[in-house]
């Protein structure tokens, strides 16, 4: 089964294909799990960027969509593997720095040193930058 999830919001800014849409909040945010997706701000308002595919403007109203699946992917991607990497490079680094007097320092620090490698290609490497793919999009605009 899929869920999608639809919220209403206000673009706030639109360039290049994207769009930042501050959400109507419902006070259910604590129990979404699309909150990956946004970032909050002071004054109880999330704000989302989303995938601009109608050339909204500033103000208008639109609806955006989550996928479901989408939103178990970009959860596994940001936290699942980074985790993964973690246990491995740690139980790696026991095996590497068994010789030495630091040995659960150097394996932790091992471990932190490829999370960092990790989202710094991430961040650089187009290829990786299809995460673009499981951002929300807008489905319907209207201008008031």
């Amino acid at each position: 089964m899929n869920e999608n999830i639809i919220e209403r919001g206000v673009v706030i800014k639109s360039s290049g294909g994207k769009a930042e849409i501050a959400l109507l909040s419902k006070g259910n945010c604590e129990e979404c799990t699309a909150k990956i997706f946004c970032r909050g701000v002071e004054d109880n308002q999330n704000i989302v960027q989303v995938i601009d595919s109608f050339g909204v403007k500033a103000g208008d109203n639109v609806k955006i969509e989550v996928d479901g699946t989408k939103i178990l992917s970009a959860t596994s991607i940001l936290y699942g593997v980074p985790l993964l990497i973690l246990i491995v490079s740690v139980l790696l680094g026991q095996i590497v720095f068994s010789d030495s007097g630091f040995q659960e320092l150097y394996s932790f620090g091992s471990g932190i040193f490829l999370i960092a490698l990790y989202f710094l290609l991430f961040k650089l490497i187009p290829s990786f930058q299809s995460f673009i793919s499981f951002m929300p999009k807008i489905v319907s605009v209207s201008e008031d």
